[in-house]
This record gives C-alpha cells, sequence and structure tokens, in this order.
C-alpha cells in the first residue's frame, strides 16, 4: 500500500518508517503543508496524521502572523482533504493527553481514549471512531502508543512496611515503560479491520 504519514514529532515520524516502511510504500512528512500538496498528487491508499501540527503562515495576513508555531487541529482538515481526494483510507490519531486538551478530550465522545491490551478487541475499539466520508474510510481515535522498556528504575510504589510490593515483587526496581511513540501498524490494522477494495 502507498501511506503518508504526517506527524510533527520526529518520535513519531521515527516509529512510522521503522513500522510501516519495509512492508509499504511509505511517505513521512512533518507539516500539513508538505502533506497537502503530496495529497494534491494521485496513487495514496492511506493517510495516516496527527491531530495537533504547528500552524503555518500560508495565505496569513502579517497581523495573524502571531498564530505561526502555534498547535492547531489541522489534521482535521488534512482528513477532509484527503476524503475529497477519495482516498480509500484514512486515520487521524492525536497522541494529545485528553486529561490536557479540550479537543482531545471531545474525541472520547467517539472513540475510547485506551487502547485494548488484545487484538481481540481491535475491531470493538475501531467501530466506535469509524466513519465513511464520501468514498472514504476514516478513523479517528487517541493513538495507539508502543510499549518499550527502558531499564530498571527504583520502585516508587513499595509499601514502607517492607512487605513485597505488586509492582516489583520485593526487587525494589520496576521496568522503566515508556509509551512515547506512535503504534501505527497498530492504528492501521484497526483502519483496516473491515478492509475496502482498493480500485
Amino acid at each position: 500500500m502507498k501511506i503518508l504519514v504526517v506527524d510533527d514529532k520526529q518520535p513519531h515520524r521515527d516509529s512510522a518508517t521503522e513500522l510501516l516502511g519495509t512492508d509499504h510504500d511509505l511517505t513521512v512528512v512533518r507539516t500539513y503543508g508538505e502533506a497537502s500538496k503530496l495529497l494534491q498528487e494521485d496513487g495514496f491508499d492511506v493517510l495516516l496524521t496527527d491531530l495537533f501540527m504547528p500552524a503555518e503562515s500560508t495565505t496569513l495576513a502579517p497581523d495573524a502572523f502571531n498564530l505561526v508555531g502555534h498547535e492547531i487541529p489541522i489534521g482535521l482538515i488534512l482528513v477532509l482533504l484527503a476524503a475529497q481526494r477519495d482516498l480509500p483510507y484514512i486515520a487521524l490519531a492525536t497522541d494529545t493527553n485528553h486529561h490536557r486538551h479540550p479537543m482531545s478530550a471531545a474525541l472520547d465522545l467517539i472513540c475510547p481514549a485506551y487502547w485494548p491490551q488484545q487484538d481481540q478487541g481491535l475491531r470493538e475499539h475501531q467501530n466506535n471512531g469509524l466513519f465513511w466520508i464520501r468514498n472514504s474510510q476514516v478513523l479517528i481515535a487517541h493513538a495507539p502508543f508502543l510499549k518499550e522498556t527502558l531499564g530498571k528504575v527504583p520502585c516508587e510504589w513499595c509499601p514502607q512496611n517492607g512487605d513485597p510490593c505488586r509492582y516489583c515483587q520485593g526487587t525494589k526496581e520496576r521496568d522503566n515503560v515508556v509509551h512515547d511513540r506512535k503504534d501505527w501498524k497498530v492504528l492501521l490494522a484497526a483502519l483496516l479491520v473491515k478492509p475496502i477494495p482498493i480500485v
């Protein structure tokens, strides 16, 4: 499949390349300006985009330049542009915490904030944020994240009475698990759970 990934954060672009680059014809870009130009061309089967990206100065009057660089939900416009171009598959995934931004919190109304741990929950998760716009299958979701372990850290949850804690089982250390990079492969799988034919 020919896939366009749009995200302004380098770790998310890196994970897209790592997870999708060998199995797909992949293009990864940083800005919505780059993406909108590429979407004018024919040939992409899939758009995977972030929700929030920095505002660009295109078409802005000088008195609006103070908005440049502020994150805006421009990913929604990319979704609509891709649907206008009849891309078969489109997914928008935000990494913004739903406790920290009202737009991300509003997404809770159409899709769960957390992804299931097992593949069998994928269909139920995906069905909540799945839409059709023109001829495009569109998934709007909170981003799934890669679970990566970066060594050990002291366990801050051990009880003071010396009993073994459920997190470290008495070792006084726990895995330093981070969820910092989007799992584009899981997002793509959710988008393709009910595939439509690519003509």
